[in-house]
């Protein structure tokens, strides 16, 4: 929890919004599994059906976001036995923003893949 007593009140809200992003890591990542899951479908209705899913990609996309989440899980359990009282509540968010990071990250390098792709074709 970090005191908003210094922050502007027009500020508030913004910083309400930054703080419920990054509380909702696991969330993120269920959205962005859905989103590749959701851009098979639509690539799968543009070809007429002629495209089949490789469930090789669905094992790949699905262990990365599991490894992801089961890596943030573990690296918290250690710094909550770790880390001094005062410094380990903010585990937590520091878990959340980094799960977040990583898992917009790989968002983003799938777009910019698509870009390269879609400009070399």
């Amino acid at each position: 929890q970090v005191p908003t007593e210094s922050i502007p009140t027009l500020l508030l809200p913004i910083w309400g919004y930054i703080v419920a992003f990054f509380a909702l890591a696991p969330v993120i990542t269920v959205i962005a599994f859905s989103r590749n899951i959701l851009g098979y479908l639509i690539s799968y209705f543009k070809t007429n059906h002629e495209e089949e899913y490789d469930l090789n990609k669905l094992g790949k996309t699905l262990t990365l976001y599991i490894g992801i989440l089961a890596g943030m899980l573990s690296a918290a359990t250690t710094l909550l036995e770790v880390l001094p009282v005062p410094y380990n509540e903010y585990v937590a968010t520091a878990i959340a923003i980094g799960a977040s990071i990583i898992v917009v990250l790989d968002l983003v390098k799938k777009q910019l893949a698509d870009l390269g792709q879609a400009i070399r074709a």
